[in-house]
């Protein structure tokens, strides 16, 4: 049986990177939003959050099982 030898600090920075781009999708969706005052770019800029949050709990996990 193989183990998963993968480096648990790659996997903390590619889970930054999803942290990160998570957020910035919605800062640019909320962006989109106050240029347009568009009440669908609202809704999925609100959706998005889900994302960063969901985002930065995984990081945090991450961080806390290394």
């Amino acid at each position: 049986m193989e183990q998963n030898s993968t480096n648990p600090y790659l996997k903390l920075r590619i889970q930054k990177i999803i942290a990160i781009s998570s957020f910035l999708i919605f800062a640019g969706k909320l962006t989109a939003y106050f240029l347009t005052n568009s009440v669908g770019i609202l809704t999925d800029a609100l959706e998005s959050t889900v994302n960063v949050v969901t985002g930065f709990i995984s990081l945090y996990s991450i961080y806390i099982a290394i």
